[in-house]
């Protein structure tokens, strides 16, 4: 029975943060995307490892080129949109990888008061 009236709190809880999280996020944050680009790496390795640590190495040089354009806040995979790989067996071990993305992070926008037009304004 302990378990139940705790599980139940557990989810009010939950919603009522989910729901004040949302209000806050459209009244002060906006999702911003910026120029889409690529990151290139490549691997050493057999059966597969190659690639893993060849697609590795190109998302973090694809982080460290946003970063230094955009800056950290859009430097990150979880958050970019339209991520694709084009990963390629090259030399016998070596594995080369491609990831092009659309950097994207949540920003807060600064709201600006718009001017009220007077009589005297408007000659």
């Amino acid at each position: 029975m302990k378990t139940n009236k705790f599980l139940a709190l557990a989810a009010a809880v939950a919603a009522l943060a989910g729901t004040s999280l949302i209000g806050v996020r459209s009244a002060e944050a906006a999702i911003v995307c910026k120029l889409r680009m690529d990151g290139q790496g490549t691997g050493m390795g057999i059966a597969g490892q190659g690639t893993a640590l060849a697609r590795s190495n190109a998302l973090a040089d694809w982080s460290n080129k946003v970063r230094a354009k955009y800056g950290a806040q859009f430097a990150n995979t979880a958050t970019a949109r339209l991520v694709k790989y084009d990963c390629r067996q090259g030399a016998i071990f070596e594995a080369k990888c491609v990831v092009a993305a659309v950097p994207c992070a949540d920003v807060v926008v600064k709201k600006t008061k718009t001017k009220k037009k007077t009589r005297k304004n408007r000659r």
